[in-house]
């Protein structure tokens, strides 16, 4: 059940489509007061409030809280779809080949945005960790980078987990683990937050169970509608560094920033493109480095396609990588 559904039905919205992550109850970190949160939601639309910020006012209104203006999942629904260079784009590297139908076989919720570091210091402070580095970018509603998958990101997934009081979806190893603590290679039989399958993510970076049109970026056939990137993101001094979360047009599925802005680290170890049927992949159950999708805010267009792939060694950081959260819905 949505954290808000009182909130939401007010605002005419399903219940069902939406799931905003409960704030923190414990004394262990600092609740933001209801006059802070309404200025940060008040800093995070500047121009005009969005469906997301009317939603999150009308939350503040009856006296709710909130981890922070972002920390609002969609739901997307099982369903299939082609996975890899289905334009043939002549920009697309060998590894986005050969294009394969995946299978997802059940729903599961997804980040709106990516991670930002409102709610990954919020985190850091709760568990006396050192907040990464912004690297000149600045906080707040910006993605969170300088995170490792290893030691930061599955981490922040468990300790999410954690909180509600779901069973954990990573062990010690960063492997996944069913609702009754065993190992698993079933995704569907995951509880807790974690982050999403690289089927999940390109599933819904090309619209879902709501896909319109074979983009070649999430939302749209052009990249400065939808996402940041080297060519619209540079401003004197900036550095090409990452925007704040939600300023550029949602997908269909009204998720942000899957093209551009940070790339997002996935659950995945690499794997080579299978083109026979797969139902429900988690990426090699072997090797090191872990699967990254959607570009950054330094990357040319071609480097921010949907069906583009990176890989990254799971225990570096990088001040271009972030990520988001997802959590199946069983």
């Amino acid at each position: 059940m949505a954290a808000f559904g009182v909130a939401e039905k007010s605002a005419g919205l399903d219940v069902r489509e939406t799931y905003w992550i409960p704030a923190i109850t414990q004394d262990k970190a600092k609740l933001r007061s209801l006059t802070e949160i309404d200025y940060l939601v008040r800093g995070f639309a500047p121009r005009k409030t969005t469906g997301d910020e009317k939603l999150l006012i009308e939350a503040i209104a009856t006296g709710k809280r909130v981890l922070s203006a972002t920390s609002v999942m969609a739901r997307v629904k099982a369903g299939s779809f082609r996975m890899g260079n289905i334009e043939n784009d002549a920009e697309g590297r060998g590894d986005e080949k050969p294009v394969g139908e995946v299978f997802l076989t059940y729903d599961f919720w997804l980040g709106k945005y990516p991670v930002s570091f409102w709610e990954f210091d919020c985190f850091c402070v709760a568990t006396n960790r050192k907040r990464p580095e912004d690297s000149g970018g600045g906080r707040g509603p910006r993605p969170v980078v300088n995170v490792t998958w290893r030691y930061d990101a599955v981490i922040y997934c468990n300790w999410l987990s954690m909180r509600e009081g779901m069973a954990q979806a990573y062990d010690e190893y960063g492997d996944l683990l069913d609702s009754e603590g065993a190992r698993t290679e079933d995704i569907a039989s995951v509880e807790g937050y974690r982050l999403p399958t690289e089927a999940e993510w390109e599933y819904a970076a090309r619209g879902g169970h709501k896909r319109s049109n074979a983009y070649r970026y999430a939302g749209s056939d052009n990249l400065d509608e939808v996402g940041w990137y080297g060519r619209n993101s540079y401003t004197s001094g900036s550095d090409r560094i990452p925007h704040p979360v939600g300023q550029k047009k949602p997908n269909e599925l009204g998720i942000y920033d899957m093209s551009g802005n940070v790339w997002e680290w996935c659950h995945d170890r690499q794997r080579k493109y299978l083109a026979e049927p797969q139902t429900n992949p988690i990426g090699s159950l072997r090797g090191s480095r872990r699967v990254a999708r959607g570009g950054s805010a330094r990357e040319s267009d071609a480097r921010c396609r949907v069906a583009q792939r990176d890989l990254f060694s799971p225990i570096y950081g990088r001040d271009i990588l972030g990520f988001r959260v997802a959590r199946t819905i069983r």
